[in-house]
């Protein structure tokens, strides 16, 4: 399973408004690497789905 990242872990991320799919950067490296870097920023911040409690 996928770990999750609460939202309020998720503050001052720049994350695009919709889902892509992140093939390579050669097309559109600046978007791309934005792209990149910011889902990589949410795994970093994200809690494991076995630890992961609400609230």
């Amino acid at each position: 399973m996928r770990d999750a990242t609460p939202g309020r872990r998720g503050t001052g991320l720049a994350l695009p408004g919709n889902y892509f799919w992140l093939f390579d950067g050669e097309v559109l490296p600046d978007v791309i690497k934005l792209c990149g870097e910011a889902f990589e920023a949410v795994r970093r911040r994200a809690v494991p789905h076995g630890q992961y409690r609400f609230g």
